[in-house]
This record gives C-alpha cells, structure tokens and sequence, in this order.
C-alpha cells in the first residue's frame, strides 16, 4: 500500500568506490521505469560493480521495472559486475521468488554484506 506522503519514484546513488547503491523509493509502473533504466544504465556504462539495489522503501515494481533490472544485469555481467537487491519489502521479495529472479538478483539484508559479497 502506497503511504499518502510518497512520491511515484524517487533514486539517489551513493558511491562506494566502483560500487554504487541506488536507494528506490516509491514505485516502479510503467511511466518510472525508464528513470530507473537510465539510471541503472548509466551506472553500468561507468562500469560500477557491484551496483545495489536498496528496495527497502520501494512498495511496487511493474514488469517494465523488472526488465530494466534484468537489462541492467545483463550489461553488469559483460563487465563482471552485479546488481544485487538490499532489503526488498516482503510483496516484493515474493515476486522475484516468483519469477525466479532471485537466480539472477542476490538479496541481502544488511548492507556491507550487499557491496563486499
């Protein structure tokens, strides 16, 4: 359920080193996705790795969003990087289990674990 004071999609990137976090708050339909996209996207092409997804404050991901993670994966592997899921809400974690995208996303509860792993 969307909190009345939440915004459609809000992403802040924090380098730590070559890796990034990209904190994801609100949701992810079919009009954010290709912010996310270009984000995840611009990461990948200055070759951060590991690139991690905080989902701990995002409560809606369409498939559009999905594909971009999966694209942005994609892209990360050609450069042997990895985009890894950080504390994704439990709707959220259902559906990567869902769609078996957790074969593709490793999640992680606590941060340092998520960029050191």
């Amino acid at each position: 359920m969307k909190p009345d004071n939440e915004e459609s999609l809000g992403l802040e990137v924090e380098r730590h080193g070559r890796a990034a976090v990209v904190h994801v708050r609100g949701s992810v339909g079919l009009g954010e996705a290709a912010g996310l996209r270009k984000q995840l996207c611009d990461l990948c092409d200055a070759q951060c790795h590991p690139v991690v997804l905080d989902l701990e404050q995002m409560y809606f991901i369409a498939s559009a969003g999905l594909g971009a993670m999966v694209e942005a994966h994609l892209k990360l592997r050609h450069h042997e990087g990895q985009l890894r899921l950080l504390k994704p809400q439990p709707s959220i974690r259902r559906l990567f289990e869902t769609t078996r995208l957790t074969k593709l996303f490793p999640m992680y509860e606590d941060a340092g674990a998520a960029l050191t792993a």
